[in-house]
């Protein structure tokens, strides 16, 4: 008898939680999306050693806009920039110690567009729990840091060296899940965690390096790695 009440309960909660979904809250409706937080770059784009990219955790500032076009499947595009820290210690020994002068942040811009499915809960008159999964495609740039390096002339063969980036354009895909609490319908807060996922590309760099008889060495280079990150946002959601 206590296990059918325990069923027959169970069934009446699932069914009353099922009763509050509206998989129409989000059809015809603009979203805009504001917010930010931590990023952290997969563990071959930030380990050291030859042909290393030296990158370390850091943080991402996004936008995102997307449109309801049936029931609860949207399209959207998202514009986000990211900035990774960079391990200015394990460089500099891999180049053998020198004095290094790190100019600019390592950072990457992204444009692309979004696809949406959202699960709209009703938790009240004004609230509403609103999960969503998000995936992404679209083109980013790199940029390594700026760096000025300076040689002891008796340890090394040029007593300069600056590296510099280069335009480095590369395509990539994301997936993002997380949940939205919207107030009034209108206005509300949201939470997510987002994967890009990892693919193997070239970031472009130039250099130029004197030696004691201040003879200049030019070059272009790039770096061939696999390029990943996955992050917590945060931030602002408004509904139109």
């Amino acid at each position: 008898m206590k296990a059918n009440k325990l069923i027959l309960f169970s069934f009446l909660l699932i069914q009353s939680a099922f009763a509050q979904v509206d998989l129409r809250f989000t059809e015809k409706k603009a979203q805009l999306r504001i917010g930010g937080g931590s990023l952290r770059p997969s563990p071959q784009f930030a380990a050291g050693g030859p042909g290393s990219l030296f990158v370390k955790n850091g943080f991402q500032v996004n936008a995102g806009f997307s449109y309801g076009i049936y029931r609860n499947f949207a399209i959207g595009c998202h514009l986000d920039y990211n900035q990774y820290g960079f391990d200015l210690k394990g460089f500099s020994a891999q180049q053998g110690g020198p004095a290094v002068n790190q100019l600019s942040s390592f950072n990457s811009t992204r444009f692309g567009f979004s696809g949406l499915v959202f699960l709209p809960l009703r938790a009240g008159k004004k609230v509403v729990l609103n999960f969503y999964a998000e995936g992404q495609a679209g083109l980013r740039g790199m940029n390594i840091p700026k760096l000025d390096m300076t040689f002891d002339e008796l340890e090394n063969k040029f007593t300069e060296i600056s590296y510099r980036p280069r335009a480095s354009t590369m395509g990539y895909l994301a997936a993002c899940g997380g949940l939205q609490v919207i107030f009034t319908r209108r206005f509300g807060l949201f939470a997510a965690f987002q994967k890009t996922l990892e693919s193997r590309h070239s970031v472009k760099y130039s250099s130029r390096a004197f030696d004691a008889n201040k003879q200049l060495t030019e070059g272009e280079h790039f770096l061939h790695q696999y390029l990943g990150s996955t992050g917590i946002q945060g931030g602002l959601q408004f509904i139109f």
